[in-house]
């Protein structure tokens, strides 16, 4: 997996607000839930920004860090309204029957996150989804599956008006874990060590129809998910574009004029649909090049000075303070605290 594609906009930042506020409910403060992941609480509660997988996997470390509950996910995911998953959510729940909200996930899955995709299968007397996923590092990987799979389970519960753990089968793509009982409060039966994560219902209930099946709602609900999947297929908000644009030329970050004329725009013209979405180019360079910071010093035993200058530093001591200024400690601090094994291997390179 490149450090560019781990930096790219991979979950909506609903997903990292969920979390949040689960915590809240465990009675941490702000401060605490943040720390030092090098997010902060405004950008996000307040932007629209999508996350990017090292963003995600810093808060789903420090969580599970804080909770001291490896299913964290499948708390949170438990706990989600259909609400939160937007025009998809609307969709889903005013759908004619649950066949039909298995295809709705499959088709617009990629409004919320493109870490995994979905296709709908059917196994002798079960139909269900079967979930491929793109690259993720543990602890978020097994974070947002159980999430997923939660989260999937309350939507069921919705449209059916019925509870449907004790029907669901589940087939995870992990070794059992030591806390394996928890995982029957959403299945009953439960296999582990699957080549993917596939979850299963009774083909006879997938024809159920929806308790809250709308015809109306549901017919404006898909012409704004088709709405939102014309755009995202032509770059999605302009943060997330530019973010992406600038995490392909990270090495040297363009100006904001040489960024606007890659658009095909005045300087201008960017900078104000950026300040329309609450960001700043400025903010956009800063985010991109400490995501791709944090994941080289997580993922390899470069110096930190070959590092700084991979991410379009040339003075080591500006890049120092920077790295202070975004994350709350020196370069070296975060790796020792979060890469022990990268940092020894560096300790042979350069001064501890």
């Amino acid at each position: 997996m490149s450090i560019e594609k781990q930096q790219m906009p991979a979950l909506h930042p609903v997903y990292a607000r969920l979390l949040c506020a689960e915590l809240q409910r465990q009675g941490l403060s702000t401060a605490e839930i943040v720390g030092n992941t090098g997010l902060s609480w405004a950008s996000l509660h307040d932007q629209s920004d999508w996350l990017s997988i090292n963003q995600m996997q810093a808060l789903v470390s420090r969580a599970v860090e804080l909770s001291k509950n490896a299913a964290l996910g499948m708390t949170v995911g438990l706990n989600t309204q259909v609400t939160a998953h937007g025009a998809l959510g609307s969709a889903v729940a005013s759908c004619a029957t649950l066949a039909d909200a298995l295809m709705l996930i499959e088709r617009y899955a990629v409004l919320r996150q493109s870490i995994v995709h979905t296709k709908t299968i059917t196994q002798g007397q079960f139909a269900g989804l079967i979930v491929h996923e793109h690259y993720m590092p543990e602890p978020l990987r097994q974070y947002l599956l159980l999430q997923l799979v939660a989260g999937l389970l309350r939507l069921v519960d919705t449209v059916t008006g019925m509870s449907m753990a004790t029907a669901l089968r589940i087939e995870w793509p992990f070794p059992r874990p030591i806390w394996s009982d928890q995982l029957k409060a959403i299945a009953a039966d439960n296999s582990f060590s699957a080549d993917k994560l596939t979850v299963l219902l009774p083909a006879s209930v997938i024809t159920l129809p929806s308790l809250a099946a709308d015809a109306h709602t549901y017919e404006l609900a898909v012409l704004e998910c088709d709405r939102q999947a014309q755009a995202l297929q032509h770059g999605g908000q302009w943060s997330q574009r530019v973010k992406t644009y600038l995490a392909q030329h990270l090495l040297h970050a363009p100006s904001l004029a040489n960024t606007a004329k890659a658009f095909n725009m005045s300087s201008r013209s960017l900078a104000r649909r950026l300040q329309q979405e609450s960001t700043r180019y400025q903010q956009l360079i800063d985010a991109v090049r400490f995501d791709a910071t944090c994941v080289k010093l997580r993922l390899n035993s470069q110096p930190i000075n070959t590092i700084a200058m991979a991410v379009g530093f040339q003075d080591a001591s500006n890049f120092s303070r920077t790295f202070m200024r975004w994350a709350g400690m020196t370069p070296r601090e975060y790796r020792l605290q979060y890469c022990p094994d990268t940092a020894t291997k560096t300790a042979l390179k350069e001064p501890i």
